[in-house]
């Protein structure tokens, strides 16, 4: 038997009581212009899946973040949401973390790389 191939989208259906408010966003040129510019489509689909991606970006830490590299005392990622890329540097005398784009020695970007299996196990010796 052979197995069913994975379709390359999921559905997700919207109650048609939002079509209002959908062709309200679609109207507003803000709207649009953050839409189309983060290359999603002027349609209810695109304005859908870039509202999706949105939240994405605001509460999944592991969809927001992306490991660009990491060598020595420096942890590189790309944070979508700001589009910019996160230096981490670790302090190997003391094993603390500090963000060169926030400046600081707490922040989201930090929080995230202690999550990252290797950085956890470097921290440790």
């Amino acid at each position: 038997m052979e197995k069913e191939k994975k379709r390359q989208y999921l559905d997700v259906n919207v109650p048609r009581s939002l079509e209002p408010y959908f062709e309200e966003l679609l109207e507003r040129p803000e709207i649009k212009a953050q839409v189309k510019g983060e290359g999603f489509t002027l349609t209810y689909s695109g304005l859908g899946m870039w509202i999706i991606h949105r939240f994405l970006l605001d509460n999944v830490p592991a969809y927001r973040f992306q490991r660009v590299n990491t060598t020595g005392n420096r942890i590189s990622l790309y944070d979508q949401k700001l589009k910019r890329l996160a230096d981490i540097y670790i302090n190997p005398k003391t094993g603390s973390l500090h963000c060169q784009l926030c400046n600081a020695e707490e922040c989201e970007h930090i929080k995230y790389a202690l999550t990252l299996q290797d950085i956890k196990e470097k921290l440790k010796t």
